[in-house]
């Protein structure tokens, strides 16, 4: 046996040697990621916008668009209607995992945006698997150019302008 082929031997061993730790360090990371989603899913409702579950396993049954939940219109003349979507300031606020989850979302909104020139705020909770109203429909943005993604503690939100009558 030459030299040669016992340095071959060592830089084979070291090779897989190397590969086994960086293994076993991915390991940890995932660990200790997987330990923090959990304990903050048990603080919050979060949902995985991707496959619509929540941070604890269980499906969110809103994830998928259902046209049937938003009720029909009360009847009420059209200047109160006006008014009371008018006097309507925010959005409520959706929390999700990561920040991939608000990308995909904010992405499909303005996806959205430039296909039907304009998106709804009843179309923004479709995405998110939640709830929404009749009126939710009626409201919306034309404009999502100052939309960003913010990180706070209970993990990223979407943080977009204040929604506008829609046509």
């Amino acid at each position: 046996m030459t030299e040669e082929f016992w340095r071959q031997v060592f830089t084979i061993v070291f090779a897989l040697l190397v590969f086994t730790f960086i293994v076993y360090i991915m390991w940890l990371i995932l660990s200790f990621v997987k330990d923090c989603v959990e304990k903050a899913a048990k603080n919050k409702k979060i949902i995985d916008v991707k496959t619509g579950n929540t941070a604890d396993g269980i499906l969110n049954k809103h994830a998928m668009p259902n046209p049937r939940h938003i009720p029909d219109p009360p009847p009420i003349k059209d200047q109160a209607y006006s008014d009371m979507i008018n006097s309507r300031k925010r959005y409520k606020r959706i929390y999700f995992i990561s920040r991939e989850d608000a990308n995909r979302v904010l992405s499909e909104l303005l996806d959205s945006l430039w296909e039907n020139k304009s998106v709804s705020v009843a179309d923004y909770y479709t995405l998110c698997g939640e709830d929404c109203l009749y009126a939710d429909t009626k409201i919306g943005w034309y404009d999502l150019s100052g939309a960003s993604i913010d990180r706070n503690s209970g993990g990223y939100t979407l943080d977009l302008p204040r929604p506008v009558v829609l046509n």
